[in-house]
């Protein structure tokens, strides 16, 4: 009997000591996701959510299309889209309709961020949460890029993406490993081929501080009736976690 008490303490410590020491997406999700929302770009990688939530899943292509592009796919974990849309704009999604929203690696590769961010806080309901997970730039093949500032998003919003569309592509195939042993003349020749192939670059590159301070003055300046709950970085990963509440 007294082993048998042992065992279950043992047990019980195990438990809790996961739950309160470890951070990763999935304790997180787990903390604050519930009801019925949208995962946005999850391709062969989705969130793992505890069975009681519902994921609607929405992208910007479907899965024949995602193969073509990424020949590398993990075609059994590969989510079908269930919303075919822009995640910028969500015209196919009403407003508070769903409980959360989930973008993993999703913000980086978006031209406009502060408009996807203005048209998720609308889709959710009262309450609801964005789970965002982006990568830190400092860990990620884009260490080398400048961090994308406030004002620039700001200009892309107010006086639209073209202004600095090929300004984004140049940066990201010079600066990454996209660009690696070549001249001016390849690096426009990757260009091509990646929009060519309708490949979803990173536009937008952040560090764990610069994301907060973006995050902290679109709220201000733009009156959002949201707040930021919860950010942290996963020890380990090239990854930040973000929380907003509407």
């Amino acid at each position: 009997m007294k082993n048998h008490l042992i065992t279950i303490k043992k047990h019980i410590h195990k438990r809790l000591k996961r739950k309160f020491s470890i951070l990763d997406r999935e304790t997180i999700a787990a903390s604050f996701l519930k009801g019925t929302g949208i995962e946005i770009g999850a391709m062969d990688m989705p969130l793992h959510v505890p069975s009681v939530i519902d994921v609607k899943y929405l992208d910007r292509i479907n899965k024949e299309e995602q193969l073509k592009i990424f020949s590398n796919l993990n075609t059994k974990t590969l989510k079908e889209a269930d919303i075919i849309d822009d995640c910028e704009t969500m015209k196919s999604v009403g407003e508070n309709s769903f409980d959360f929203i989930i973008a993993n690696h999703v913000i980086e590769h978006l031209e406009n961020p502060i408009l996807a961010l203005l048209n998720w806080i609308k889709v959710l309901k009262q309450d609801g949460i964005i789970f965002l997970a982006i990568p830190d730039k400092r860990y990620t093949f884009d260490c080398k890029r400048n961090t994308t500032t406030y004002e620039h998003l700001l200009n892309d919003y107010e006086n639209g993406i073209l202004t600095s569309r090929e300004d984004h592509y140049f940066d990201f195939v010079k600066n990454t490993t996209w660009g690696e042993n070549k001249d001016h003349d390849g690096i426009l020749k990757q260009i091509e081929y990646l929009k060519s192939i309708n490949f979803s670059i990173h536009y937008h590159v952040w560090d764990h501080t610069q994301f907060l301070v973006f995050i902290t003055k679109l709220i201000n300046d733009f009156k959002i009736p949201c707040s930021l709950e919860f950010a942290c970085r996963l020890n380990n990963t090239n990854e930040n976690i973000y929380i907003l509440r509407k």
